[in-house]
């Protein structure tokens, strides 16, 4: 009897911790989810396993960006601001923010708001630590710039 629980059990281990595999922590496995609603174009159930994912893990920063992403594409800017915000917040050297929130003030033709956030991103302290994040933030200023007079050097999305 006691086999066969065993055996019940090495049988039952594997599929209950199935999602997790290839996952670090319960929130990521919401994301992945949250992930796998998105390319289905199941926008709700995605923001729904974001905000699964922050309720879990409220620094777990790409929810905040995918939830954002998500909203701007809806145009739903008020929201995807709110959620950048947010993150920023509770993370205020998560660059990719900065630069998130920037963009969607250049979308929104709200050229000095989206500058404004690049520079003072750029006039953090720790953005020399993050020579990657530092190059796509001033890239943003230049689509910015290039916005502001109507031209498109580089790919202005």
């Amino acid at each position: 009897m006691i086999k066969i629980h065993l055996i019940s059990i090495a049988i039952l281990i594997p599929v209950i911790f199935a999602p997790l595999v290839g996952c670090s922590s319960p929130a990521e496995r919401y994301v992945k989810e949250g992930e796998k609603a998105e390319r289905k174009k199941n926008f709700k159930k995605a923001i729904s396993k974001y905000e699964k994912a922050i309720e879990l893990d409220p620094k777990y920063m790409s929810s905040y960006i995918k939830i954002s992403d998500i909203y701007r594409e809806q145009k739903k800017f008020d929201r995807a601001e709110h959620y950048l915000k947010e993150a920023i917040k509770i993370d205020p050297d998560y660059y990719k923010a900065y630069r998130r929130l920037s963009k969607l003030y250049r979308l929104q033709k709200e050229y000095t708001k989206a500058r404004m956030v690049c520079q003072q991103t750029l006039a953090r302290p720790g953005i020399n630590n993050h020579s990657s994040e530092k190059r796509k933030i001033k890239k943003e200023l230049v689509r910015i710039e290039a916005a502001e007079k109507g031209v498109c050097p580089l790919k202005l999305k």
